[in-house]
């Protein structure tokens, strides 16, 4: 595989690293290529670390080695996590050793990418170029035939969650951490960019904290917006707590009341099953692949974006109606239990089969 590894934060080295774990639990043997000082062995998978690169760098890096990589560890197929460079990396390697290629796209790289001729014509002949092209909603699927990457290599396997590390049995100590006994407590985890919609909440917080006087945004997660959503949550005269990166997602989630994702642009929107999967009622945005997971008024609410009087209401109809609050927790809980691990790498498995067989 070829993609972002641990100790790199954030949602697409989690995926690797979960769907890694999970099929070497299932006797397979797995690879990393990654740009981060990665651990070598975790989980028996083992990683081929190029610290100092990337984007371009990283491509001529680790497709000058490619020949060499394959050769010494003798692998049947390469799976490159998103398009852009990790696919193009991935291309250069089929190229080189005549070894099956699979692309997974998580998002980023169709909707944010895709707007760029130059990198739309890139991901278009990538995604071509491989032998399946794995996407993790509907909604992305529909985008990458926008992009004119042929139908017939399109495959949607949606990102799986860890049921184990998110529960609603986990021990925490983050109300005491941040000095909040009943406070109600609104969560954000992500990236701090502009397609996450960070502003949006903090603007909607805005209402949320005239009715709940006590109430707390926690922000989790770092990003290049991060200094201008500071200065912006200064409106909200201390109620807004930006936590940085953390890597203790799970016991943050157990401690709060809703998880908020205001995204204006989204693959899929793997924080909201991990928020499920913890117990917690979700209010999130009508784009991407986000309404394959959130049914309004079901197992959360659904808003439209750009609209932070719609997402204040959302919240406020959450937080003031403990009844709401425990049906859409309970439906969460009941509708995460088939994105477990076991059952996605299952259907990476059968691709896998696939591409070998061709």
């Amino acid at each position: 595989m070829i993609g972002e590894y641990p100790p790199i934060l954030g949602g697409v080295a989690s995926h690797l690293s979960d769907l890694s774990k999970a099929l070497t639990d299932l006797g397979h043997e797995v690879h990393i290529v990654t740009y981060g000082f990665s651990h070598d062995n975790v989980h028996g998978v083992r990683t081929i670390n190029f610290p100092f690169l990337r984007g371009s760098s990283f491509v001529l890096g680790a497709s000058s080695l490619t020949k060499k990589i394959v050769e010494r560890y003798n692998f049947d197929l390469i799976h490159a996590h998103y398009v852009l460079p990790q696919g193009l990396v991935g291309a250069i390697a089929k190229r080189a050793v005549k070894k099956p290629l699979i692309i997974t796209s998580h998002g980023t790289d169709l909707l944010i990418l895709g707007k760029n001729y130059f990198y739309r014509q890139l991901i278009r002949r990538i995604g071509n170029y491989s032998d399946k092209f794995i996407v993790v909603s509907e909604a992305l699927k529909k985008k990458a035939i926008e992009l004119k990457i042929k139908p017939k290599k399109l495959i949607c396997i949606p990102n799986g969650v860890d049921l184990k590390k998110f529960s609603p049995n986990q021990v925490t100590s983050f109300r005491k951490e941040l000095n909040l006994k009943d406070e109600a407590i609104v969560l954000f985890v992500g990236s701090l960019v502009e397609n996450k919609g960070v502003d949006l909440l903090i603007q909607a917080f805005l209402s949320v904290a005239k009715t709940f006087k006590n109430a707390k945004l926690v922000i989790v997660g770092d990003g290049p917006l991060k200094s201008k959503l500071e200065k912006l949550a200064t409106k909200l005269k201390g109620s807004a707590i930006f936590t940085g990166y953390r890597t203790d997602v799970p016991q943050i989630l157990t401690a709060v009341d809703v998880l908020v994702l205001p995204s204006r642009s989204e693959g899929l929107g793997e924080v909201l099953l991990e928020a499920m999967a913890s117990g917690k009622p979700v209010v999130a945005t009508n784009v991407g692949g986000i309404p394959e997971l959130v049914k309004n008024f079901e197992n959360g609410i659904i808003v439209e974006p750009e609209n932070p009087s719609e997402l204040a209401g959302a919240i406020i109809s959450i937080l003031s109606n403990p009844d709401l609050a425990k049906k859409l927790s309970e439906s969460g809980l009941k509708f995460v239990k088939k994105f477990g691990w076991d059952a996605v790498a299952n259907e990476v498995i059968k691709v896998y089969g696939e591409v070998l067989a061709m």
